[in-house]
């Protein structure tokens, strides 16, 4: 049965799509191919982000989400997905980080017979924090290294422990 005009503006605007896109089963099949299209490019983006800094990735999603394709109903079904995905990554990335760093902790006690005063003293990349680019908050307390990722990220707070065995 065919759309009437008044339909197909009900479902436009119910869905954020253009009427043209309605307007015969082509039209909507070449909308959603570009929409597909549009999504590997998407997917290609937030791949390139994972390689960014943490708050530079951060200013790029903003572009990404005022680009003009972001108003796309496949990119907007789909975005915050990919978004949260994201996102997990660096806090995967993050708590990973914590955790060779606290290797690096344990070995440099093992040969030194004392914790690092910094962990600058580790001399290795491994302790920086993906969400700001600085080395994560490190304590000694009571014979226990601490190494901290604080709230200011997505994820929740992180604090990791070894305990050095005398």
């Amino acid at each position: 049965e065919k759309m009437t005009s008044a339909v197909r503006q009900e479902i436009s605007k119910m869905l954020r799509i253009p009427v043209s896109a309605l307007l015969t089963t082509k039209n909507f099949c070449d909308y959603f191919s570009k929409g597909i299209d549009l999504y590997d490019l998407r997917i290609d983006a937030m791949q390139k982000l994972l390689r960014m800094p943490y708050k530079k990735s951060l200013r790029e999603l903003e572009k990404l989400r005022k680009n003009k394709d972001s108003k796309h109903l496949v990119i907007r079904m789909v975005s915050p997905a990919v978004e949260a995905v994201t996102f997990k990554y660096y806090g995967f990335k993050a708590h990973f980080r914590m955790i060779q760093t606290l290797v690096e902790i344990a070995i440099f006690h093992k040969t030194n017979k004392r914790f690092p005063k910094t962990v600058d003293e580790l001399k290795t990349n491994v302790c920086i924090n993906p969400f700001t680019g600085k080395n994560f908050k490190y304590n000694v307390i009571k014979n226990k290294a601490e190494l901290k990722l604080e709230k200011r990220t997505f994820i929740k707070p992180i604090v990791e422990h070894w305990t050095a065995k005398k």
